[in-house]
Parts: C-alpha cells; sequence; structure tokens
C-alpha cells in the first residue's frame, strides 16, 4: 500500500541508490525523522504533535483503537455486534445540542471533514485553517461526551448502514468478493468478518447493545489525538487538556485476538453474480505491518506490480498477447498479520486459469530467483518517490503517524521506513516470498455469470444438433437460473420482515424507556407512521413486494408446467438418441436426481465429448446446491477427451472446463450463507 503522505521538503532527502558489495543498496539520504511529540493526559489520551509553518492548515485527528475486530459474531439464534463500529462513524456526525449541524459547522470554518472505519480503528478528522484549531478541538470533544444515544438517533443511522451495505456489497460483484475473502482466509481471527458488519446482525443490533459498545470503547483511554499543521504546540496540548481533560477513563484493556491459525491449503469460493468480465480476487496471508518482512513484501510489491515495466503488468496487461485489462495488489497498514491483496479483471475471451498460471510462475521465480541489482534498485527508487509523493499534504502526514500509532505503536516507522526500504537485499526478496507467496497460502475467489450456464447448454445443444432434446435443455436451465434469482428475491422478503419484526420491539422498548416523556414518545411515533423508513411505510412496502414475489412464483410455475408439457410429449427415439442431455434438462428444471452417475459413465463410454460438457453444467448445478459429494464424484469420473476436431464441440469443451474451474471450492459460505447472516 502507497503509505501516508509527508511534507514537500522530504523530496530533497532523495537520493540515487548506488550498487555496494554486489548484494545490497546503499543511500545515505538525510534523516526523515520529522519532529514528532508525545503527550499524555491524566486520563490516558494521547496526543502527537508535528508542527509545520510552511501554510496556514492544520489537520486535526481523533483516533479510537476500536473497529470490526473488536465486535462479536452471533451463535446459532442470537445476533452479533458486527458492523456497530461503522454505526458510531455515522452516529457521530448527527451532532449534540452544542453543534446540532455538525458537518455545516465545519464547512463554515472554511474546513474539511469526513470519518473512516476500518479493522482495527476508527477516525474522525478535520482540515481547516489554522486560527481554528481551537474550535475544531472544542466540537470533537463535544461529541465525544454528548453524542446523543437514542432510539431517534440510532434507527435512522442503521437503515443508512444497510443501504451502504446493499449498495457496495450485496449488489456488487467486487464488494461481495472481498468480503467472501475475508470470510474464507480466516478462519478464527475476528479480520474474517467485514467492518460493515452482517445483515442479520445490523437488523438486530439492540439500543442497549450499541450504548454499552460507546460507553467502553469510546473513551479518551482507548483514543489518540493527531495535529499536524501551523499551530504552537504547547498551546495546543493545554487547549486538548482543556477540552478532554476532565473525560473520565473507563480503564480500558487492549483486547487479545485470538491468532489465525497457519494455512496449509489453497482455499477456493466463488460468487455467481452477473457481471460484464471475468474477475476474480485472492490473497496470501502476510506478516503484521510492524514486521521488516512487511517492507520487503512493499519492495517485492513494486517488482511484480508497481508499474507498466513490473513483472505481472507486462506479462499480463502489456505484454505482447495481454490477457487481463486490468490487475491491482495492496499491502494494507494493519495491526494483526493481514492478506496481501490481489484484484484482477480478465479480458473478454480470456480464462481466469491462465492469468492464475503466469501469476503463480511469478510468484515461484521470486523465491527461486535472484532479483538483479537493477530491478531492485528500480523498485526500491519507485517505492520511495511513490511514498514522497504522497507525504506531502498535512493531512496525510496526519494519518502516516496515526497508522504507524494503531499498526504498530510507533509514529515513526513510515519515516525510518524510508531508509529501511535500502537495506534489502535479494536473498530477503527469496525468503519472504518462500514463506508468504505460495498457492498453500492463498484464498481465491472468482465471480460466475449465471449467463455461462445459458451459453454452455446452448454449447452443447449446437455441437450435438439435440434438436427438441436441446431446446428442452436450454430451457430447464433458464427455468433454473429464474429460481435463483426468485429464491433470492424471497431471502430479501425474509430479512426485511425480520427486520419489521426487531424495529417493532425496539420501538415497544422506546416508548416505555420514556413513558413519562409524551414529547419524545410522540416523536417516535412520528418516525414510525411517517418515516420513510418507519413501520407504515415498510409494511406497505414488504406487501407489495411479497405480491411481486407471489406473481413471479405463479409464472414460474406455469413456466415448469409448460415445460413438463413439452418433456412429456419429447419424441421416445430423440430422448433415446440424447439421454443425457434429457437427464441434465431433468435435473435442473425439476431436480429430478435419478442416477446421474450411471447416465454420467454410460454416455462417458458412447460419447465421451459429451459427457465431458455436459460434466460442467452438472458441476455448476452440484456447488450451487451445496454438494460436494457429488461434486467429489463427477472430479472422479470426467473423461481426459483431448481436443475435438469439431469447432462447436470445442467450444462447449472449452466453455465446461472454464466453468468448472471458476467454481472451484465454496459456494455455502460465498453467498448462502453469508449474505443470510
Amino acid at each position: 500500500m502507497i503509505l501516508p503522505r509527508r511534507f514537500t521538503e522530504v523530496i530533497v532527502a532523495m537520493t540515487i541508490l548506488t550498487v555496494v558489495s554486489g548484494t545490497a543498496l546503499a543511500t545515505e539520504p538525510r534523516s526523515l525523522r520529522p519532529d514528532i511529540r508525545t503527550h499524555t493526559l491524566d486520563n490516558g489520551l494521547k496526543i502527537y504533535t508535528l508542527e509545520d509553518h510552511s501554510a496556514p492548515l492544520v489537520a486535526y485527528q481523533v483516533w479510537f483503537k476500536v473497529g470490526s475486530s473488536h465486535e462479536k459474531e452471533g451463535e446459532g439464534d442470537r445476533h452479533g455486534i458486527t458492523g456497530l463500529s461503522h454505526f458510531f462513524e455515522h452516529m457521530m456526525f448527527r451532532g449534540t445540542k452544542a453543534y446540532p449541524q455538525f458537518f455545516e459547522n465545519v464547512y463554515a470554518l472554511g474546513g474539511q471533514l469526513n470519518a473512516w472505519t476500518w479493522l482495527d480503528s476508527t477516525c474522525y478528522w478535520e482540515v481547516a485553517p489554522s486560527r481554528h484549531l481551537d474550535k475544531l478541538i472544542t466540537m470533537e470533544a463535544d461529541r465525544l461526551a454528548n453524542m446523543d444515544m437514542s432510539f431517534l438517533s440510532l434507527e435512522p443511522e442503521r437503515e443508512v448502514v444497510k443501504s451502504e451495505r446493499l449498495l457496495r456489497t450485496d449488489n456488487s460483484p467486487d464488494g461481495l468478493m472481498s468480503e467472501v475473502l475475508g470470510a474464507v482466509a480466516f478462519q478464527k481471527h475476528p479480520y474474517k468478518w467485514p467492518t460493515v458488519g452482517w445483515m442479520r446482525d445490523l437488523n438486530a443490533i439492540t439500543l442497549k447493545e450499541a450504548s454499552d459498545y460507546h460507553r467502553y470503547h469510546y473513551t479518551p483511554d482507548n483514543a489518540y489525538i493527531v495535529i499536524v499543521g501551523d499551530f504552537e504546540t504547547q498551546k495546543a496540548v493545554d487547549l486538548v487538556r482543556q477540552h478532554y481533560g476532565k473525560l473520565p477513563k473507563a480503564g480500558h484493556k487492549a483486547q487479545k485476538l485470538p491468532a489465525e491459525p497457519p494455512q496449509t491449503a489453497e482455499r477456493r469460493a466463488f460468487i455467481f453474480k452477473d457481471v460484464e468480465t471475468r474477475k476474480f480476487k485472492f490473497g496470501y496471508h502476510v506478516p503484521a505491518n510492524k514486521s521488516r518482512d512487511f517492507a520487503v513484501l512493499e519492495v517485492i510489491d513494486q517488482i511484480l506490480n508497481g508499474g507498466k515495466s513490473s513483472r505481472l503488468k507486462q506479462r499480463l496487461v502489456y505484454g505482447p498477447e495481454p490477457i487481463v485489462s486490468g490487475i491491482s495488489s495492496n499491502l494494507m497498514p494493519i495491526r494483526d498479520p493481514f492478506l496481501y491483496l490481489w484484484s484482477v479483471s480478465m479480458l473478454p475471451g480470456k480464462e481466469v486459469a491462465d492469468a492464475i498460471g503466469i501469476i503463480d510462475e511469478e510468484m515461484l521465480r521470486l523465491s527461486k530467483e535472484p532479483v538483479s541489482l537493477n530491478e531492485l534498485s528500480t523498485a526500491v527508487e519507485r517505492l520511495r518517490a511513490d511514498t514522497v509523493r504522497q507525504m506531502l499534504t498535512t493531512q496525510q502526514r496526519a494519518d502516516m503517524m496515526g497508522f504507524g500509532v494503531r499498526t504498530a505503536d510507533d509514529p515513526f516507522i513510515y519515516f525510518d521506513r524510508m531508509g529501511e526500504v535500502a537495506t534489502i537485499t535479494p536473498a530477503d526478496i527469496q525468503r519472504v516470498a518462500a514463506a508468504t507467496l505460495l498457492t498453500t497460502n492463498r484464498t481465491q475467489v472468482r465471480a460466475v455469470s449465471p449467463a455461462r450456464l445459458t451459453e454452455l447448454a446452448t454449447a452443447w445443444d449446437q455441437a450435438r444438433n439435440a434438436n427438441a432434446a436441446g431446446v428442452l435443455l436450454q430451457s430447464a436451465v433458464k427455468l433454473f437460473l429464474k429460481q435463483q434469482e426468485l429464491q433470492e428475491k424471497t431471502l430479501q422478503i425474509d430479512q426485511e420482515r425480520i427486520a419489521i419484526t426487531h424495529l417493532e420491539t425496539r420501538a415497544t422498548q422506546a416508548m416505555g424507556d420514556h413513558k413519562d416523556q409524551p414529547d419524545i414518545q410522540e416523536a417516535i411515533q412520528k418516525y414510525l407512521d411517517t418515516s420513510e423508513k418507519g413501520l407504515v411505510t415498510r409494511k406497505r412496502l414488504l406487501a407489495e413486494q411479497e405480491t411481486a414475489v407471489a406473481e413471479l412464483k405463479k409464472n414460474l410455475s406455469a413456466e415448469r408446467a409448460q415445460w413438463d408439457n413439452d418433456f412429456a410429449g419429447l419424441d421416445p427415439d430423440l430422448a433415446a438418441q440424447f439421454p443425457f442431455h434429457v437427464a441434465v434438462a431433468r435435473l435442473f428444471a425439476t431436480s429430478h436426481n435419478t442416477e446421474w452417475d450411471k447416465l454420467y459413465k454410460s454416455a462417458a463410454g458412447s460419447d465421451p465429448a459429451s459427457a465431458e460438457i455436459a460434466s460442467g453444467l452438472l458441476f455448476a448445478y452440484f456447488a450451487l446446491h451445496n454438494r460436494p459429494n457429488d461434486v467429489a464424484k463427477l472430479i472422479k469420473y470426467t473423461s481426459k477427451t483431448g481436443t475435438e476436431t469439431d469447432a462447436a464441440a470445442q467450444k462447449a469443451l472449452t466453455l465446461a472446463s472454464s466453468l468448472k474451474d471458476d467454481m472451484q471450492g465454496s459456494f455455502g459460505l460465498a453467498q448462502s450463507e453469508v449474505t443470510k447472516k
């Protein structure tokens, strides 16, 4: 990952790297360590300051040492509290009695502001003219102490967070792949659930759970402040002490998270989602940010994917035979060991397996062959130059300090790393690559478009001229895909029905909590009756959705009845000529499952190419229904047909092989379980 930015003067410290002793790189840059000061209040709040008077601006950041890894998943029928840290990112912007319009209040100062939530931390930040630092400190301290925690503040933000999840994850192939990748790669560590949270928890978290979580985690002794820019340190510290010093500490204890056991075999998963081009993501378990090996990996990342001349960009994107339209990689500054993440989008007609093959070759090459000193020098210089270019603003210097504290307990780590990377040797590259860039240490998630099933069914028909049997097969696959869509819509309705029940329960509790406050009860009732996310509107919309789904079920039932009639009217001679087409069609249309394996072995003996083509459809059906035993049988029975001379048959064989390869691994976790949570 390109690190946060530092001040402009650092550019003059960049030097040309030279070869020393034939192994390492040497440079003698001016020290990049800035004059960061550390201060601690009596209540445990730490303050990190860095003066820079080159411009009349100040960056003010409040970091809380809490993120999604401090939440809990549910067990059995009990919901968890995943997503709660992200809730508070939204809640804090609802303002207080003193500053009810927090955004507008900062904008009025000529400032900018935002916040983010991540695995280990939550950060609220402003950048404004430095003469307003006092006001920024006052406002931030006020919203920490006086944030409104009530039914009427929590419920609207709950719906905003849910909408964000729907937009960026459930309805986004890239977002869903990323979520699945984390859920599959991590077995024990809480990095396995997403920062936005599981939908089941978002629907169910109670006001008490939110209040308890906030009371424990959002305290001075679990926070630190970073100030960078045009200010006087002692005055700034005095201001922070004035506004934060009276806030009580909670006696917060650092949470010990469970260690992730070593991964010993590659893990695979797929999602079943409409995508225009084939794409996949993968990640390798890597050391934590504070490890020196993480710095080695940053250099490795430059060698593999740092620019147009990098190894994978040359072989996959810019070479004479490109096969991908884009490839990106990311090493994130995380406190505990995380993942070296990659994302790849294929060019039309190109196979994911071919890209993976090239990637594996380059990963192995790094561990087996020493990189040249020239290539290492280029990678290190590019890394340092990119880092310097991203160190030019007060905000990003504050980011650098904040991430250093949170991930390594060291505000200087990124500044020091600029020199550290120059000490990395070819042997370091080989050692770290051999330890981390292994297929056994990798988790891979691919996106499979439903349209590929229809394409394969059509190709099989064209390859064998199955006539009515082929038409029957294609219509069966279309019925199957419509059934999949119907199940997804039904799941969404079930989720909303449960969400409404939870809302009714919370509203009843809130009314009871305010039984002696009729004005608040009236406001709660107004929200329930008139809000877009209140009970009245949601129940009406739910009824409309139920009616629409009932109509879809009715139409699908009629289509299936028509399919049954077409099946019953199929010419017996044609059915006997294409028994496997008919059997696969029945499976997709009606889930009729009679002795598919015997039919497969019979077809493989008489028409091995046709059996191999059919295996793609069977593999998809069994994978989508989470039937690993049948998948294993199918892999055992799969024929080795070689190359067909017939172009139509060869096309169908290629489609089948590609589909099977892309649908390896878990689907149950990838969608049916993940989206139900």
